[in-house]
């Protein structure tokens, strides 16, 4: 019986899904504490791809929900959530530009500890634009001093957390975006949950994310803040 369920959201990625998801479905003590759950939410191949990663790797207990039209990155973990069967649930960007040594520590962490919650710290992102990290810094302290999470990094694309913080709402999440992150943790912490911060070096893999979204998230954390 799997405890922990990895959310793994997918929009257009038949580029680098089958090599993202090689990392995760083979790593051998993820598949024995873990079930993956794709959420898939764009008219590519990659749902396609998917199937015959599940087929290659059938170790690894995999589920797949595909949707029909875009979600935003936190309408697919939320659509995650909602179809997770365990007591805890995380997610993973797609990428996997986390080491999965650390990935498994984590988890290991969050069960023989029963964390309420670990997140992703990146103490350094190897080969990160000048523009993007100052972007980030800027963005979290942003968020401390609007929430006070105390946290360095918000955004770690690498969060685990005990399923009732969030279930008991029936909207999940309001925040749809890229700063939906913010809104996990403050009503993790709302809730009564401790947030642990876990230090990772992660590489810089690109990805979907543009500086043009960044007053996307400036405006959706400080309508969250008011609302």
């Amino acid at each position: 019986m799997k405890k922990v369920t990895v959310i793994i959201p997918a929009h257009n990625e038949e580029d680098r899904i089958e090599r993202a998801a090689s990392r995760i479905l083979g790593e051998p003590y993820l598949c024995r504490k873990v079930e993956f759950l794709f959420i898939v939410d764009g008219n590519d191949r990659t749902y396609d791809i998917l199937i015959k990663m599940g087929e290659k790797y059938p170790k690894a207990k995999m589920r797949i929900k595909k949707y029909p039209k875009r979600l935003g990155k936190g309408g697919a973990v939320a659509e995650g959530i909602r179809n997770s069967h365990t007591p805890y649930v995380g997610f993973l960007d797609v990428d996997i530009s986390i080491p999965i040594e650390q990935i498994n520590r984590m988890v290991e962490l969050l069960l023989g500890e029963k964390l309420d919650c670990i997140v992703g710290i990146r103490r350094e992102v190897k080969g990160i634009p000048a523009t993007r990290k100052l972007s980030s810094l800027s963005f979290n302290l942003l968020v401390n001093s609007l929430f006070g999470l105390g946290l360095k990094d918000t955004q770690c694309g690498c969060k685990f957390f005990k399923k009732k913080f969030v279930t008991e709402h029936e909207e999940l999440f309001r925040v749809k975006g890229f700063a939906f992150d913010v809104e996990l943790l403050d009503l993790i912490r709302r809730k009564g949950g401790e947030i642990t911060g876990h230090e990772i070096i992660s590489s810089w893999e690109g990805g979907k994310f543009s500086l043009f979204e960044s007053p996307k998230m400036l405006l959706d954390i400080v309508w969250l803040k008011l609302s």
